[in-house]
Parts: C-alpha cells; structure tokens; sequence
C-alpha cells in the first residue's frame, strides 16, 4: 500500500512538473509577469487517499491541483466547503492534473474523488480535507483552471497585452475587454444545437479555438474574457447560471474604482454577438 502511494505521488509530481513548464514558457517578458502561472514548490502538501492525489500547497492562493490515475470509467470531484456547499466537476480520465479554483474564502474545504460505476452510480475513491486561510477572497479569479484554462503563450493573453497596452484604470481595461468581445466574435449556433440536442457532451470552454475561429457559444466567451482580464490582474469571475431559464454563462468583474473601494460588474460577452436576436 506504501508502495502504491509513492508510485502515484511519483506520477503526480512528474505530471505536475511537464504542467507547470507549459504555464512558465512565456512568448514575451512582459506577458510573464502577468500571468500568475500555478506551480508545485519543493515542499509542497501533496496527499494521497485512494485513488485522489492532491496539491494544496497553493490553496491560500485560491486554487489546488488534483490528480487520479487513468481510468476507463468517467470521473467526479467534488469539492465541499465546512461541509455545506458543494461544487462538482467532471475529471479528465487521462491521468493529468487539474487545476480547481476554491470559491469560498477561508475554512476547511473537502475534496471528495468519484469513479462511475454504472450510467449515473459513482462510487466514492479518495476523500482529503484541509483548512486554508486565503491571502484574498477572490484570489481563485485571478488564475488560471479547469474551466478558465490558459497560459502565458495563450493567443488570447498575448493580445490582452496589447490591447491593454498603456492602460493603468481597471474599470478602463475591463471595458477595453469587453469591447473587443463584443465586436469581434459570433455566436456558434450549429456548437449551440449540438449541446442541446446532447451531441456534444464535452461543455469545457474552448479558448484557443474559439479565439481562432472568433466563433463560441456563451461558456467559450466568458472564458476567453476572463484569460484576458486575469492576465491583465484584474480580477474576473466565470459565473455558470441560467438566463430566462435556459443554461448560460457570463463573467463577474471586480476592479478598483475611482474611491479606491472593490466593485463589482456582471458583464455578458454573448449580449451583443447576435446570441440575442435569433
């Protein structure tokens, strides 16, 4: 069983390392110090139950990395916090790591890892807890993860750059943002049809190609703007909800304004890309 447990902490770290040199290769020097690139230190926590290995050296920063061996079987963490509220993702069967935003400030949070058994029956396999004090409430909105997944050589980063170029006023480099989204992407109607008629499954957002093709349904939008923001240290929120009852997503911001004080704006990247007139 010691065995086992130092074979996975193996994988886990060699993973997590090819992981980290991917988000610290930047294409400029300027790029590189805005992004705030995940990474596993030397002496990090790393912990293992069951098939859940887990990274929290990181979480007052707002985020741990998550790691379960290659499975046949589709995968679900669950992440609790002071055991009331609960977030679910769907975990890559692949055997790399992932990096999972803690939203709920400081306390003790729970990482709970599950394998599917049968059609909708998970079992569960490999549960840690541990206690954070966040540096920053929102400090998860500031990195990089599963759903807001980019690094400093991101196309999408890269113009934030220029775009933002000479601008010091973060309610002026959110608009910037916004702006551009609003005048340079369409909304995907044939990616949309497909989730609703359940051919496409996999809901991830796409940044690099929906930066490429300046198409995406709502979810790639809202990632895109906030891989531009967070690298532009502005704070940015990916926010899944419901709009008239129907699954959306948009991007909460939250920057300095004139008084000093934090405000906050919800801002919808697909509002004006004809996603509303059809």
């Amino acid at each position: 069983m010691k065995t086992n447990k130092l074979i996975l902490k193996a994988f886990f770290l060699i993973s997590l390392a090819i992981h980290c040199l991917i988000y610290l290769i930047p294409a400029n020097a300027d790029v590189m110090t805005r992004v705030n690139a995940p990474c596993f230190p030397e002496t990090g926590k790393l912990e293992t139950h069951g098939s859940l290995t887990t990274d929290h050296s990181h979480a007052s920063d707002g985020y741990i990395i998550v790691k379960a061996p290659k499975s046949s079987r589709a995968l679900k963490i669950a992440i609790s916090f002071d055991g009331t509220a609960k977030i679910h993702y769907n975990l890559n069967t692949d055997g790399d790591v992932e990096i999972l935003p803690l939203q709920y400030g400081s306390g003790k949070y729970t990482v709970s890892l599950y394998h599917q058994i049968c059609g909708s029956k998970y079992q569960k396999n490999g549960e840690i807890s541990f206690t954070v004090k966040m540096k920053d409430k929102l400090g998860y909105t500031l990195y990089p993860n599963q759903w807001v997944s980019y690094t400093a050589e991101t196309a999408a980063v890269q113009y934030a750059d220029e775009l933002c170029a000479g601008l010091t006023d973060e309610y002026e480099i959110v608009m910037a943002v916004y702006d551009f989204m609003n005048k340079n992407f369409d909304y995907d109607w044939f990616k949309s049809g497909d989730v609703r008629a359940g051919i496409l499954t996999e809901i991830l957002p796409d940044i690099d190609g929906s930066w490429e093709t300046r198409t995406g349904i709502c979810q790639d939008m809202a990632a895109i703007m906030c891989a531009m923001l967070r690298s532009q240290g502005i704070h940015a929120r990916l926010v899944v909800g419901t709009c008239s009852g129907t699954p959306h997503a948009w991007v909460t911001v939250y920057y300095h304004g004139d008084d000093g004080k934090l405000k906050s704006l919800s801002l919808d990247p697909t509002y004006y890309c004809n996603a509303t007139n059809r």
